[in-house]
């Protein structure tokens, strides 16, 4: 079970100056259940390593991933395992490159379902349209939203600073960050819990 821990030092002791005080550990506070928190705990994931624009010849909606970018995906499969467990819908972009890191979440995953395209989640996809996705999925708690860089940053900046160009952090590829959702109305809003890049994933496993 996940925890955030703070350390609390030991109270003074009231033994006379002139004696040592006893040693005694410190206490431990929980100061955040993480199952606790959240109405949704989304999983944002920038899709792994694509064929270079260059180097392929048809549409940019259909360039797969790379041999590197799938290997590397699978060797951080463990990482996904520990951080997220088995989610209750996985989410992505229609792109190919999104589609097949969907793919290989889900199996890593051991996710049972049938894993969601949906067109919001393209090159430029408003982030007003996240409540949507969230309404279709009332009653579930674990979600992963597959898709691109800048739009992913700008979804995550919108959920919890409110405006989606308050862009603060940079998803690697392959990387994942878990935003909390706290509120649904009047609007979404959320909390950065982590955001943990693909090279302390594969370290995991």
């Amino acid at each position: 079970m996940l925890r955030q821990i703070r350390m609390m030092p030991a109270a003074p002791s009231e033994e006379p100056t002139t004696t040592e005080p006893p040693i005694t550990e410190p206490k431990e506070v929980v100061i955040d259940e993480l199952e606790e928190s959240g109405m949704f705990r989304l999983y944002f994931i920038r899709h792994t390593p694509a064929e270079a624009p260059a180097d392929f010849e048809g549409p940019d909606a259909q360039r797969p991933l790379t041999k590197r970018g799938r290997k590397k995906l699978r060797e951080a499969r463990e990482g996904l395992r520990a951080l997220i467990g088995v989610p209750d819908a996985i989410i992505t972009s229609p792109y190919a490159r999104s589609q097949e890191t969907a793919e290989i979440v889900a199996k890593s995953l051991r996710f049972a379902g049938a894993v969601e395209l949906n067109d919001h989640l393209v090159h430029g996809g408003d982030p007003h349209m996240l409540a949507s996705i969230l309404d279709a999925h009332t009653g579930e708690r674990d979600l992963i939203l597959v898709g691109h860089s800048p739009d992913l940053e700008r979804w995550i900046a919108h959920l919890t600073t409110g405006d989606e160009a308050n862009v603060f952090l940079e998803m690697k590829k392959g990387g994942v960050c878990r935003v909390d959702v706290l509120t649904h109305a009047p609007a979404l809003k959320g909390v950065l819990r982590w955001a943990v890049p693909p090279s302390v994933l594969r370290s995991l496993s």
